[in-house]
């Protein structure tokens, strides 16, 4: 496997790591301004990282046969519809937040699956920030970076993701529940049970926010809000629901979802705090049944 020695000719000055997620409950909530749930999981994307005293990114992945280096030249990032794109996402957000951005090389390397439902790319992004806030000794801090990394997968990839990913990238960790209010990004770390198992399964379907049905549904979300006269989702009380089945399908439908399961997160919260898991797992099956049924089109 190729290392940053061989690819780069000098030893990488910095090195840092993010971790994949999994959402425990609170599905399609995040860009509706709701509430969330996720745990980070034991797999992390690894950058290794040094700055260069020009405007140059010379990048590479293992994730990519051959680890082929790309490069781009800072202010000239152009999506192309690849991985790199998430590198020059965030290159670009970093200069609009901090004003001037070393060019750097780096090598990435992941043990988070891409595609697999697992956050790969805020993995990316996170481990990325991380190393360049250490190398330039940047006043970011982890809300910081999360909300720098959301930047650059919404805006310049055009994945138009809440901000959940980038937060648990960002803050989450195995032993832990983050519980993330994502319109105020107020959160807190809820303690996982001991005695609580977390089994991630390998559906086998690969999906990519930035194409598909995840930003149709946004579309349908925000649809409906404006239909209801209200901000986002978040704001529909549970006594509106009867006023939102008078919307068309599918729309009263995404209503329906996202007040349902923002209750369901909070419920959740609260089994995890008292240690029932029979009261979660009832709530694991109800969030997963609402999710099938409203997600018909």
């Amino acid at each position: 496997m190729p290392t940053f020695r061989t690819l780069f000719g000098r030893a990488a000055e910095v090195v840092a790591t993010a971790p994949g997620r999994v959402n425990l409950i609170g599905e399609h909530t995040d860009y509706n301004d709701g509430l969330v749930l996720p745990t980070a999981v034991p797999l992390r994307t690894t950058v290794e990282l040094a700055l260069r005293s020009d405007g140059r990114v010379r990048v590479a992945s293992t994730a990519v046969t051959g680890a082929t280096v790309r490069d781009y030249l800072l202010g000239r990032e152009a999506p192309s519809g690849e991985w790199l794109d998430y590198v020059q996402g965030c290159t670009r957000a970093l200069a609009e937040s901090q004003g001037t951005v070393s060019g750097f090389e780096a090598l990435v390397t992941s043990a988070v699956p891409v595609g697999g439902g697992l956050s790969s790319s805020a993995a990316l992004e996170i481990a990325l920030l991380r190393a360049l806030r250490t190398a330039l000794a940047l006043p970011l801090d982890d809300v910081g970076l999360a909300r720098l990394a959301h930047r650059a997968e919404h805006d310049f990839v055009g994945a138009r993701v809440g901000v959940m990913d980038q937060m648990a990238a960002s803050l989450a960790d195995t032993r832990s529940a983050l519980f993330l209010d994502a319109r105020s990004l107020a959160h807190e770390w809820v303690p996982l049970p001991a005695s609580l198992a977390l089994l991630v399964i390998d559906s086998g379907i690969a999906h990519r926010h930035a194409a598909g049905d995840y930003n149709a549904r946004r579309d349908e979300c925000e649809r409906a809000a404006k239909l209801l006269g209200v901000a986002s989702l978040r704001d529909v009380c549970p006594g509106e629901l009867t006023r939102a089945a008078s919307l068309p399908p599918p729309l009263d439908r995404r209503v329906r979802h996202v007040v349902t399961e923002n209750a369901r997160v909070r419920d959740a919260v609260a089994a995890l705090r008292s240690g029932d898991l029979d009261a979660l797992g009832a709530l694991f099956l109800a969030s997963h049944a609402c999710h099938q049924a409203t997600s018909k089109r």
